[in-house]
């Protein structure tokens, strides 16, 4: 099983799109709007407006707003790796951390929700 990766680095580079460093150097982009629209409730809607969401920092190797809210390392590289944050995410995958931060878990318990 490989490490996982904190995050050293992350800022916006426009509106909800932020530049993402791991602690292996590899960088991404990643556009968060569609993740941050499909979203509601009192941690996401400070997120809404572009002023806020760049407010990012780190706490922990994870991304963290002001508010609290909070995306863990692991779950954020295999957006990453993927190139754009999977819509809509269940309630499940928004509790259930994934194991190693592959899909293949994301699947078995889409998988298990259904049988």
């Amino acid at each position: 099983m490989s490490k996982l990766q904190s995050v050293v680095s992350a800022y916006a580079v426009r509106d909800f799109v932020l530049n993402i460093v791991f602690e292996d150097s590899k960088a991404f982009v990643l556009d968060f709007k569609p993740w941050i629209d499909s979203e509601s409730g009192w941690l996401f809607e400070p997120l809404k407006e572009a002023a806020y969401f760049a407010r990012v920092g780190i706490h922990g190797g994870a991304l963290e707003w002001p508010n609290g809210l909070d995306i863990c390392a692991d779950g954020l590289r295999s957006w990453c790796d993927q190139g754009s944050i999977p819509l809509p995410l269940t309630h499940l995958e928004r509790v259930m951390p994934f194991s190693n931060g592959t899909q293949t878990d994301v699947r078995w318990i889409r998988r298990l929700l259904r049988a």
